[in-house]
């Protein structure tokens, strides 16, 4: 598997776009490891809120992202 860095340098280095109550970014690390252990082919997140987890999954992994904060998603 190619790194990000290799696929888009535009990506590298990308972090939640805001602090968010709740957010995962102190956990993204291991939410990856577990959920990349069941080689997902898409991932769903319903409750985007700061992005940490959607942005810490590898890019070639199609994702489905949305909020029901119209404010955030707007």
């Amino acid at each position: 598997m190619e790194s990000v860095e290799e696929i888009d340098p535009l990506v590298s280095g990308l972090t939640p776009w805001l602090l968010w109550a709740g957010g995962k970014r102190t956990l993204a690390p291991r939410l990856v490891d577990e959920i990349m252990a069941v080689k997902p082919t898409l991932y769903v997140e319903p409750f985007l809120g700061g992005g940490a987890l959607a942005l810490a999954l590898p890019y070639e992994l199609p994702k489905i992202l949305a909020d029901i904060n119209h404010h955030l998603i707007d």
